[in-house]
């Protein structure tokens, strides 16, 4: 069975529980593709709690043929008077072909493509591969990746992934479509009749991502996924018209968001409650915040419920470091020696730098961004008909969200990222990019769609034409290999990845996978990630050269020649991979010499063998690990 033919029995899946929810409780079509995405994340988790993530599969069948028996005897909340067809039609909105299209732009353009940026490497990658691999949720000390940094999106990733062998591509394509399905939220109930305006927003949005996204559109980070969710479920909020907000769904979106990544998820879902909050405060005013007659009784009466949202980002990260023990709201790793003036400065020179993008066009700094918003909230404020007070206020907390943004960024920098990347300021820009695509879907959307709420003026008009002819420039540099994998055979990560596989592959040729293997000398850490993501617990990459001890942590301890192998077997290590003759020359001769074999070339394999207390280098033969 070709791998296109199982993606599209896995999104057929996907389209039948949509089905089920929108048959079953009377949601309109892109409320359902959000209620299926979540279904998909929290059976999946469940799943790998009950001991096996597999069962989603099950689970997904058992919703598919319930969801076509409903709708086929019209049943349920959903039912509509309307003739057969007519109801398919009502269902497949434009929205759903939205997705269907991007699910065909998945499959075609990341056709295999590699994991090539570290963190999807040793981390985002290495969860879905566990979980393909051993149908449990990644932790545990078999998992090669931080079990604390989990993100509920590796699941809806792995149900991409998990039929048959992995495919490293197909994870892109579950992370892809697990992004758009939010940004169609405030598209709800958009009939044929207004496809053009579904079409044009999303189109904007799609382009949109290239001048502001930090990363490549085919990835399995958090950059996209955690700040479109967030966007999309404000966008819904604050351009439902005259509709009353999901509680149920609300709620469930905001448990998943806040399970995309710890801190930041949490910080967005925030966001997300003060503007649900607001939006009702303003409506049961009449848009009139000063009319504080009412505000006793909806306090005592309505509001009540929002304290329960507040609950739901710590509750899902509470529940999460029950299960591993790790507590994933605060990793304290790198507290130590950092200047808080230096960082300071820092984040502030970054807020002022272009962000600099792979090709020649360059992504927006903080304060382009911030000029941009706030001449488009100008602008939006004075086309608006209705709800004026209302969109003015969120959206004005939005800039002024900006600036306790960066406080965030200053407090992570200083109590939760390493040393070497707080000096650094390391990942700003990602997580710069985060905040502008949060207020993405919410800007863009009644700017393309046809609004009642919003007079079509000459501005909204010439405002669309700007942006989408930005958006048509920014195609014109280094374009094809961002949203797709042609041409990135000839980037340098991208041939890193392919002859590690290539040397692990030989490697277990001379070894099989019998033992764990210690490399010694040291590696690019991009290099080492690789190997580890390749051999999985076989070899460890928090141990090199003649040190034992955790890095994070600092702590390192020399190792006395005599009792190296000795220590090795102590610590289940059976083989020894050398590593960069010319950086570590002198240690290997004495090495080499002191237990008398043959050579410490690089690539050279050794097995420790140990006889009547004695120990010996077998040799085994030679895989080379680097590059001049």
């Amino acid at each position: 069975m070709s791998n296109m033919v199982t993606l599209s029995i896995i999104f057929l899946l996907f389209l039948l529980i949509t089905l089920f929810w929108y048959q079953l409780s009377g949601l309109c079509t892109e409320e359902s593709m959000a209620a299926s995405a979540i279904t998909i994340m929290a059976v999946t988790f469940l799943s790998g709690f009950a001991g096996n993530v597999k069962y989603v599969y099950l689970a997904s069948a058992i919703l598919s043929i319930v969801g076509i028996g409903l709708f086929l005897m019209n049943r349920g909340k959903g039912r509509k008077k309307e003739n057969f067809w007519e109801r398919v039609f009502s269902f497949v909105s434009p929205s759903m072909v939205v997705i269907g299209i991007v699910f065909v732009y998945c499959g075609v353009c990341f056709r295999k493509a590699l994991f090539t940026y570290p963190d999807e490497i040793y981390q985002w990658g290495s969860a879905v591969k566990y979980m393909t691999n051993t149908g449990r949720l990644p932790y545990g000390s078999e998992f090669t990746g931080h079990a604390g940094t989990f993100s509920i999106c590796s699941t809806f990733q792995y149900f991409f992934s998990g039929i048959g062998d992995f495919i490293e591509s197909n994870t892109y394509v579950g992370n892809f479509i697990l992004t758009f399905i939010p940004v169609m939220l405030p598209c709800r109930k958009s009939g044929w009749k207004r496809w053009k305006s579904v079409f044009a927003y999303a189109a904007a949005v799609f382009f949109s991502l290239n001048l502001i996204s930090y990363v490549k559109y085919y990835t399995i980070l958090q950059d996209y996924v955690l700040p479109m969710w967030a966007g999309g479920v404000l966008a819904w909020i604050l351009w439902r018209g005259e509709e009353k907000i999901n509680q149920i769904l609300l709620f469930c979106s905001l448990a998943v968001t806040a399970a995309m990544k710890s801190l930041v998820g949490p910080l967005f879902v925030c966001m997300v409650i003060l503007t649900a909050f607001l939006s009702d405060y303003f409506r049961d005013c009449d848009d009139h915040v000063t009319d504080f007659r009412k505000l006793r009784a909806v306090l005592q009466k309505k509001y009540i419920k929002f304290l329960l949202l507040l609950i739901t980002p710590f509750f899902v990260n509470i529940i999460w470091s029950g299960v591993i023990s790790s507590n994933v709201l605060s990793r304290g790793i790198g507290t130590v020696n950092k200047s808080a003036s230096q960082i300071f400065s820092s984040i502030l020179d970054k807020s002022f730098v272009v962000i600099e993008s792979s090709g020649k066009i360059p992504h927006m700094s903080y304060v382009i961004f911030f000029g941009l918003y706030a001449m488009g909230i100008f602008l939006l404020v004075s086309v608006l008909r209705k709800h004026k007070n209302e969109i003015r206020t969120v959206l004005f907390l939005y800039l002024v969200g900006a600036f306790l943004y960066m406080g965030v960024m200053f407090y992570a920098y200083m109590n939760v990222f390493g040393a070497s990347d707080s000096e650094t300021v390391a990942g700003l820009e990602r997580y710069a990019a985060y905040y502008m695509l949060v207020g993405v879907c919410t800007m863009l959307f009644p700017i393309f769609y046809r609004l009642p709420e919003i007079d079509r003026s000459l501005k909204i008009k010439a405002v669309a034409v700007t942006i989408s002819v930005a958006c048509l420039y920014g195609t014109s540099g280094n374009f094809i290999p961002k949203v797709s994998s042609l041409r990135r055979s000839q980037e340098s990560e991208w041939k890193k990845r392919v002859e590690t596989k290539e040397q692990v592959e030989k490697f277990r040729e001379l070894v099989g996978d019998d033992g764990r293997v210690f490399l010694i000398g040291k590696l690019e850490t991009n290099n080492i990630k690789m190997l580890t993501y390749e051999l999985g617990r076989q070899y460890s990459w928090d141990l090199d050269s003649y040190t034992l001890g955790m890095r994070n942590k600092g702590k390192q301890i020399l190792i006395n020649v005599a009792k190296y192998p000795e220590l090795l077997i102590e610590t289940e290590y059976k083989y020894v991979w050398f590593s960069n003759p010319n950086e570590k020359k002198k240690e290997y001769d004495y090495l080499r010499h002191y237990f008398k074999f043959e050579s410490a070339e690089d690539g050279d394999i050794y097995e420790i063998q140990e006889a009547d207390g004695e120990y010996r280098f077998k040799y085994l033969g030679n895989v080379p690990t680097w590059e001049e």
